[in-house]
């Protein structure tokens, strides 16, 4: 696999219950063609899956004070019982949960699936679908948050999670 994820056919063809089917390479090509779980490139010599992962996230980036230091630990029940969605830590935690998730609130304001804070001073905001993420994400653009500019960014997913 390079860099792209592409394969070559030539690898695909040399497995096994693939030779059992057929040693035929432009059937084999075809057959990949019209399936919807991979691409041909152009030349047809290579094969990709198509794995697509939702961008619902926003990345904030030095959101909370410098000074702030949160004790954190898990709370199951705080996140509806699934494990590690959610931080707290006290009353401070659920505040500035609070904050948070009040930025995206307003007219063109979408519901907030969850927040949780990552390293230093990024919170993690998850919506339901890509698209409110994204138009929450030009929403906050030119606002502020304690008298500081808001400074957020989609979230990759690494899709070849070992």
């Amino acid at each position: 696999m390079n860099s792209e994820r592409y394969v070559p056919i030539s690898v695909i063809a040399e497995f096994k219950l693939v030779r059992n089917l057929t040693t035929d390479r432009d059937l084999i090509v075809s057959v990949l063609r019209e399936s919807s779980g991979v691409t041909v490139d152009e030349t047809g010599t290579r094969v990709k899956p198509n794995i697509s992962t939702p961008r619902n996230t926003i990345i904030l980036r030095d959101i909370a004070d410098a000074e702030e230091s949160v004790r954190c630990g898990w709370d199951p029940d705080f996140a509806g019982g699934r494990k590690g969605v959610a931080l707290r830590a006290g009353r401070e935690w659920n505040s500035e949960l609070m904050e948070i998730s009040d930025i995206f609130s307003g007219e063109e304001g979408r519901p907030v699936k969850s927040v949780r804070r990552e390293h230093g001073n990024a919170w993690f905001v998850t919506f339901e679908t890509e698209e409110d993420a994204l138009q929450m994400l030009f929403y906050i653009r030119g606002k502020n948050f304690k008298g500081r500019p808001i400074a957020g960014r989609m979230k990759s997913e690494n899709i070849l999670k070992s």
